[in-house]
């Protein structure tokens, strides 16, 4: 008979997906609240390897995994179907089901992409999923088997828009753009989601492990805000004469679509609470970057 759940609250907490900019910042805030952490980056533990991450899983007897680890190249998707299923919903899978052998609690990381994005006040935790391009359809499968092999007991935490002091992502790019002599950029002012910085949200992830908090919630920065607001952040930040002028999503076309409106609304008194997003601004650019 597997260990009940009661008997794992001792184990360290797992980060797959250590190596990533999020996973980094879950190590990192883990840390600092005095919880002992093991990360494993895709070298060290690829998680559409059930056989392996059985074993890690069977050998450190976490209380809680983090699951960071993820396809994120929401273009690649498009011609790369295969390989994105294979890590956001066999991988998914592969990891609940060895939190469910051995009773550790799962805080799975997801996205807005679930949804369709055409609702302009947002969407609520229980609204009705949507995907409009593969990155989002693989994510929703993964947030299914989740809860095929853990029930509601598991955690999924959606979030959206991330950044942090460790590249790639958009406000080190804007960064970037701007820090030398050009006179203006133009940023798409027709998407509108949540901002949101990494260590605000590895803070939510280690509360919902340490807790065992179960269920769907979004964990999001606030306010609202286009890719142009965030940029215009970065600008006014490092205080540059650039001009950050808006254009629309037609401008900039991708292979992937992208929602008109992705803003997660939190609706559950349980979630735990977020920040604002232009502090997490503030506490990235200027910064050294992490490699």
């Amino acid at each position: 008979m597997p260990p009940t759940a009661e008997t794992q609250h001792s184990g360290p907490l797992l980060v797959t997906g250590a190596a990533g900019q999020l996973g980094a910042a879950v190590i990192a805030a883990a840390a600092r609240r005095g919880h002992a952490a093991i990360g494993f980056a895709r070298a060290e533990l690829d998680i559409t390897d059930a056989a392996r991450v059985q074993e890690v899983v069977e050998k450190l007897r976490p209380s809680a995994v983090i699951h960071c680890a993820a396809w994120t190249d929401v273009d690649g998707a498009e011609t790369q179907r295969d390989a994105a299923f294979a890590v956001n919903a066999d991988g998914a899978r592969n990891v609940a089901a060895a939190c469910a052998a051995i009773g550790s609690h799962l805080v799975a990381v997801s996205t807005d992409y679930v949804f369709a994005g055409d609702c302009a006040q947002g969407y609520a935790e229980d609204d009705a999923p949507a995907p409009i391009n593969v990155y989002g359809e693989s994510k929703l499968a993964g947030e299914l088997v989740i809860r095929e092999e853990l029930g509601e007991a598991a955690c999924i935490a959606r979030t959206a828009w991330l950044f942090s002091v460790q590249p790639p992502n958009f406000v080190r790019t804007i960064e970037r753009l701007v820090s030398g002599d050009r006179e203006f950029i133009d940023v798409v002012d027709d998407q509108r989601g949540n901002p949101t910085w990494c260590g605000h949200l590895a803070e939510a992830l280690v509360t919902c492990a340490v807790e065992r908090i179960g269920g769907t919630h979004h964990l999001v920065d606030s306010p609202d805000a286009t890719w142009r607001d965030l940029a215009q952040e970065v600008v006014d930040e490092l205080e540059v004469a650039c001009e950050v002028r808006p254009t629309t999503s037609e401008a900039f076309p991708r292979p992937a679509p992208r929602a008109a409106f992705s803003i997660l609304r939190v609706t559950r008194e349980n979630t735990p609470a977020m920040g604002d997003w232009r502090d997490g601004v503030r506490r990235s650019v200027g910064q050294p970057e992490i490699a």
